[in-house]
């Protein structure tokens, strides 16, 4: 892992080199450095307001070597391709796709060139292309099974999101629209509050995400806050959120899914409903005093979350930031860039971190220690 911060002398600094050094002050040195990230991640842990946005990476992170589990960006090209058949050549070519200078297809341009295309001309197969692609999309992205291992999310959950009760709850948004984080509440005993009712059929409604869960003892006045739960928000949507007959509600088989899919139209639909809401919390979280935000496989890709991310950084002088990613340094990103810069000018409100999900969840320090619940539970998956 390599990290930038205001600590690190102007440039990335190695964690965990694979050459240990060998001299005495190189190895002070970077023991110094380990110490001073240790805290600075237990400072953001234990802010007031505790905000992490996921984009592809936790999911990318369930694909070992030949094991593909979850989608790529190339995986939902491919299969769209196969899915058109002998069609997608002329589909290419119909809606004016050019492959980008870079010489890797882009399944989200194609998609947005086809609605682009639809706007002024429809043309049957396009229109066909499109509907059945969000359709691949969604069946792709629904891979979560009982028996998908999802340690690390789990750890993620467990060192994330078990916060002091005085402080509000962990706010988890996400861009994907797997079922990763609550499979894996599920596992660990972790309650999520996703806006959805806890009746059948589980009913959307904004109001939801104001509830907390508490345990209510008849011996006591007063009621403690139960450790284990956290705030969900799928600001994209969602592989079992059904939007059919004007309400949303969870199915395990929708039939009109409520995803906002790769294309340019996401900014737009970004503010309708309910995902108008969600982003709506999320602008308003980053601008209060005492906020943390962590963004872990997030690309600055949607203008509609890197826009306001950095208007927190210029206007929430109390605002702490920490970009998690693979591929930061010398990244072309202007985002990353601008973002690098401020470090690099002593900003030492921000920080980053190269490091894929997996690493960064084994470095996190464990702030609170496991209840006996939790222990027993780990018992019994043994058995």
């Amino acid at each position: 892992m390599k990290i930038l911060t205001t600590l690190t002398e102007k440039k990335w600094i190695e964690l965990n080199p694979s050459t240990v050094p060998t001299i005495p002050a190189e190895i002070e040195k970077l023991n110094k450095q380990k110490i001073s990230f240790e805290d600075r991640v237990t400072e953001i842990l234990l802010t007031d307001n505790l905000i992490v946005l996921t984009g592809l990476g936790p999911s990318m992170s369930l694909n070992k070597g030949s094991i593909n589990i979850a989608p790529s960006m190339q995986d939902l090209w491919d299969a769209a391709n196969t899915k058109a058949g002998a069609d997608f050549k002329q589909i290419l070519i119909d809606v004016k796709y050019v492959t980008p200078v870079s010489g890797v297809d882009n399944i989200e341009l194609l998609l947005s060139n086809c609605l682009t295309s639809e706007k002024y001309e429809s043309k049957p197969k396009v229109k066909k292309f499109l509907y059945e692609t969000n359709e691949v999309i969604r069946k792709k992205c629904d891979f979560v099974k009982d028996s998908t291992n999802l340690d690390k999310h789990e750890t993620f959950l467990r060192r994330m999101a078990r916060r002091p009760s005085k402080k509000p709850r962990l706010k988890l948004f996400t861009t994907n629209y797997d079922l990763c984080f609550e499979k894996a509440a599920s596992n660990i005993s972790f309650i999520v509050l996703d806006g959805f009712s806890f009746s059948l059929p589980p009913k959307f409604d904004n109001s939801n995400f104001d509830f907390d869960i508490v345990r209510r003892d008849f011996e006591k006045e007063t009621q403690d806050y139960i450790p284990n739960a956290l705030h969900l928000y799928k600001i994209h949507g969602s592989v079992n959120w059904d939007g059919d007959n004007n309400q949303i509600i969870k199915k395990e088989k929708p039939i009109v899914p409520l995803m906002i899919y790769p294309m340019n139209s996401k900014y737009e639909l970004s503010f309708e409903q309910p995902f108008l809401e969600m982003m709506s919390r999320f602008q308003n979280i980053i601008r209060k005093p005492n906020t943390a935000l962590i963004t872990i496989g997030f690309g600055f890709n949607d203008n509609h979350l890197s826009q306001p991310i950095m208007s927190a950084i210029k206007s929430n002088i109390s605002f702490k930031y920490l970009h998690v990613s693979l591929g930061l340094e010398g990244s072309s990103n202007e985002y990353v860039k601008k973002i690098a810069d401020l470090i690099i000018d002593g900003d030492s409100r921000l920080q980053m971190l190269e490091a894929s999900f997996d690493k960064f969840t084994e470095s996190l320090p464990d702030i609170a220690k496991a209840s006996e619940e939790e222990i027993f539970i780990k018992r019994i998956k043994k058995i």
